[in-house]
Parts: C-alpha cells; sequence; structure tokens
C-alpha cells in the first residue's frame, strides 16, 4: 500500500481537477478577467467615440443624464 502522498503535489491534483471541470463545464463561454477587461475598454472606446461624432447621440445622453440627475439629487 503506497504511503501518503505529498500535501503539495495533493493540492496541485486538486486545483487542475478543479480548473479542467469547470472548462469543460462552462465551454468556451467562460469570461476570464482579461477578456472582460477589453471587452470594458472597447465598449468604452465605442461610446467616447461616437459621443464625439454624432452629435444627436451625445444631446440624448447628456439629457437623459442630467434627468437622472435632477430627479436623483438630495436636497
Amino acid at each position: 500500500m503506497p504511503g501518503p502522498r505529498d500535501p503539495t503535489e495533493a493540492s496541485y491534483y486538486r486545483i487542475k481537477n478543479a480548473r479542467s471541470a469547470r472548462i469543460t463545464t462552462a465551454g468556451n463561454v467562460r469570461m476570464d478577467n482579461i477578456k472582460y477587461l477589453k471587452l470594458c475598454g472597447i465598449l468604452s472606446a465605442v461610446i467616447v467615440v461616437s459621443l464625439l461624432f454624432i452629435p444627436g447621440l451625445a444631446d440624448a445622453i447628456e439629457t437623459a443624464m442630467l434627468g437622472f440627475l435632477m430627479v436623483n439629487a438630495r436636497a
């Protein structure tokens, strides 16, 4: 009967098995931090460029923001 395994090796295999199980159950849909940061950066850039070059959209967003701030302002 083999002796007890090394605790660091046991924890390594536990982590490895957990990662592989998570990848197989979620498939390629799982979003990690890097993908999320890239998505946020791209969306921010698109919004900024659209605000700069589409005046009607900029006015609509400004009006909506001012309306939101007026409704939620505390006196």
